[in-house]
């Protein structure tokens, strides 16, 4: 398993790298974490008193994934912990959007209080389905969409967003591999789409093929650099065929379509500059012509003229 990005290290605060270590064990069911919290949970490292309720509170939650979204609210006021100052459907609402985004890595709509958790959590993310019958290019990989398609990666802790545009140059990729890795063997697994997180980490095997070496260790590079998880030990797929991409085919699609409007881009930018440096070298030329020509009849009257 790939290593897990560091967000509190050992050297610098052993305190709160002992609280991150608990929170990995409690939230995530790492036996060995590294540490892992996104920015979204950054208040939440603040004492190991509250790293305990964060633990309490996916623990709670975790059970309840067959429940629905009313059931689970009427479980926190029957058993309402020490924290919970306000129990209104509101309020617990976004405690429990808080333990999915921390979860699961989904902040899914709750609106609906008769759908189950898990209901939920497949109804938001279907939204993310999409094929084409596009085939990628044969290099299409992290490394061709920065050096051909001048794209950025930037990376999320929301699944939802994952291959999305950011920006005009920046897309969106899944930063947490390895965890939803451990989910496909454990009861998490189930709560997700069928076929959701196998499909994701293919997408991770596109862009970065780690049974080249050379990406290997650019993968290992971009992980301490960016503190980030990108690596799942994945093998071969037939991965440059967007129609085994049933969930985010579309969203690779639309990658590829501004790859190849960039490659375009910069095909004619080159031809007009070809165009313009052969105008240019034809009036240079045309010009030396014309003064050996003129040199040539001055020279001619010369030998005339003597």
């Amino acid at each position: 398993m790939a290593k897990i990005p560091l967000l509190f290290r050992l050297e610098e605060d052993p305190q709160q790298y002992q609280v991150t270590q608990n929170l990995l064990r409690g939230v995530w069911s790492f036996s060995s974490p590294q540490a892992l919290l996104d920015d979204q949970s950054n208040t939440l490292r603040d004492s190991a008193c509250v790293s305990a309720d964060v633990i309490a509170l996916i623990n709670h939650v975790k059970p309840q994934s067959q429940s629905s979204i009313n059931d689970i609210r009427m479980s926190f006021k029957k058993n309402s912990p020490g924290w919970l100052l306000n129990d209104s459907d509101h309020v617990l609402d976004k405690i429990l959007c808080l333990s999915l985004r921390l979860w699961l890595f989904v902040n899914p709509d709750l609106e609906d209080e008769t759908m189950t958790l898990q209901q939920s959590v497949q109804k938001f993310l279907s939204k993310i389905r999409g094929s084409s019958n596009k085939w990628l290019w044969l290099d299409f990989c992290e490394q061709t969409l920065i050096k051909r398609g001048k794209f950025r990666i930037v990376y999320t802790s929301d699944i939802a967003q994952h291959l999305t545009f950011a920006s005009k140059s920046d897309i969106r990729v899944f930063s947490h591999a390895s965890v939803l890795e451990l989910y496909e063997s454990i009861a998490e697994g189930a709560i997700y789409p069928t076929g959701l997180l196998q499909e994701l980490r293919k997408t991770f095997n596109l862009l970065w093929p780690i049974e080249d070496p050379w990406v290997a260790k650019r993968v290992a590079y971009l992980e301490s650099k960016h503190d980030v998880d990108l690596e799942t030990g994945i093998g071969h797929h037939e991965k440059f065929d967007l129609r085994t991409y049933p969930m985010f085919g579309e969203r690779l699609a639309k990658i590829q379509d501004r790859l190849e409007a960039e490659e375009l881009r910069r095909s004619n930018s080159r031809g007009i500059k070809t165009a313009i440096w052969g105008i240019v070298l034809t009036a240079i030329f045309g010009l030396m012509s014309a003064i050996t020509g003129v040199m040539q009849v001055w020279a001619s009257f010369q030998t005339v003229s003597h």
